[in-house]
């Protein structure tokens, strides 16, 4: 669906334009493409779910900036990365889990940053 790209109602040329912006303030943004939450056993059983307004049998873009990207792995020179590291800021930062994003949790008693 053009009218929804990320799962949050925003329309492909808007996503666009704002990674246009990213790319134009900082030189490059990451593009993410996740899979469908829902997977089904057959084409036809996913287009009856879309016909029926299921949006999580979509994929979805998620768009960060170049100051989220933490690493990236090439597997050789000039190979496209096979592994990307990005941080996502936590909406509520004090209520964050006690576990970061690997499953290790941080060390000493500090409060959670709100880069998790």
């Amino acid at each position: 669906m053009i009218s929804d790209v990320d799962g949050c109602g925003t329309d492909l040329g808007v996503f666009l334009e704002a990674a246009d912006l990213l790319v134009l303030r900082d030189g490059a943004a990451l593009v993410v493409v996740l899979p469908p939450a829902h997977l089904w056993p057959s084409e036809g059983d996913r287009q009856q779910a879309l016909r029926n307004g299921d949006r999580l049998s979509l994929p979805r873009l998620l768009l960060r900036e170049r100051s989220d990207v933490l690493h990236w792995r090439l597997p050789r020179l000039h190979a496209l990365p096979d592994r990307i590291s990005w941080r996502e800021r936590s909406p509520d930062a004090t209520a964050a889990t006690t576990t970061g994003a690997d499953g290790i949790p941080p060390a000493g008693d500090l409060p959670p940053h709100p880069w998790q």
